[in-house]
């Protein structure tokens, strides 16, 4: 097809469109972001089983706090805190293939949260989908 064939049929103007630097860097940021996937879904299995530790600590009748910031500076937060008891419990998931806390990156990053978390204070339990069941009694050990 010729290009003025397509001009016809599509009725676009013949030559280009003049835009400004600006105006052009802001299509292309337009563009980019609409071609960007949706941050994904926790996977449902470990989604499942976060809810039951909770559901363990509400049925024992324990107050915690989801999601809760713990450092005064960085934005980091921990899956189920007991902050009254500086008590923070981590998920870190299912270990199937490759996830961001079995990456070197990753699991660096979690290193120097769980240690800048330590120096202030916090006990840190730390849970798989293989061991995530023994929550509840580590946690009442530590209360005693």
């Amino acid at each position: 097809m010729k290009a003025e064939d397509y001009r016809k049929q599509s009725g676009a103007k013949g030559g280009f469109e003049r835009i400004s630097f600006d105006e052009y860097h802001k299509r292309r940021r337009a563009a980019h972001n609409a071609q960007k996937k949706p941050f994904p879904v926790a996977n449902p299995k470990e989604a499942k089983e976060l809810a039951s530790m909770k559901t363990a600590l509400k049925i024992a009748g324990i107050a915690f706090a989801e999601e809760h910031r713990f450092h005064p500076k960085r934005k980091w937060r921990f899956d189920i805190a007991l902050p009254e008891h500086k008590i923070a419990i981590e998920y870190e998931g299912v270990f199937r293939g490759k996830s961001r806390h079995t990456t070197p990156i990753g699991y660096t990053k979690d290193t120097e949260k769980y240690n800048q978390a330590a120096m202030l204070g916090w006990k840190i339990l730390r849970y798989t989908a293989l061991n995530y069941t023994n929550m509840l009694d580590n946690v009442l050990f530590l209360l005693m």
